[in-house]
């Protein structure tokens, strides 16, 4: 965990980088040992140094994400487990260096609606949903930086998609809500119903 002590500078993806063959490994193993193992360093990891995780945290939300569709109850859960930690706790550490994590972010929770193991942990993630909906509300998710003229910080210029301020709003919120007006159409009752009252609020 020594590199997560040192401060990643800006516009670097070391981190990014060194998370990404826990991602590959994570997709590719069939063995539930070596992915519970992923998970639980991944998680071990990020909950240690989690003011320094910088460019990290794609590759740990895409950890997450294969481990929301997993077949092992243990992983799912202990997955997250930590998700909620940090949804609950580190919210503004995740946009703190790439605004754009919120989506992974989003995506993440979405994909632990679907949980067959457990309703209660699909219960919370719809929650947690709902808690980083009024963040965006209330403009906590979106950083800026303060060298590009009112565009966001940190925006991959190199697709051409530098938003400006106005465009924010609908960047951040279309893949939250696609996630739940899909989920306003699954067949477990509960889901359906806490989908539908957080996407109409």
């Amino acid at each position: 965990m020594k590199f997560l002590e040192r401060e990643e500078l800006a516009n670097y993806n070391f981190q990014n980088e060194f998370f990404r063959p826990f991602v590959v490994i994570t997709q590719k193993s069939v063995s539930s040992k070596i992915r519970e193992l992923i998970v639980r360093c991944v998680s071990h990891m990020v909950l240690g140094r989690v003011n320094h995780v910088k460019s990290g945290w794609k590759s740990v939300f895409m950890v997450f994400t294969i481990a929301a569709a997993g077949e092992r109850k243990t992983i799912v859960l202990l997955a997250f487990g930590t998700m909620e930690k940090i949804v609950r706790d580190y919210v503004p550490f995740i946009t703190e260096t790439e605004t754009t994590t919120f989506i992974d972010c989003a995506r993440c929770l979405i994909a632990f609606t679907n949980s067959r193991f457990n309703s209660d942990a699909g219960l919370n993630a719809i929650a947690f949903l709902r808690f980083c909906a009024v963040k965006l509300a209330e403009g906590g998710l979106v950083c800026y930086d303060k060298n590009s003229d009112g565009h966001l910080g940190n925006g991959d210029a190199s697709d051409g998609n530098n938003l400006t301020e106005k465009d924010d709003h609908a960047f951040f919120w279309l893949p939250l809500l696609d996630g739940l007006s899909k989920l306003t159409s699954d067949p477990r009752p509960t889901i359906r119903k806490g989908a539908l009252e957080v996407f109409f609020d």
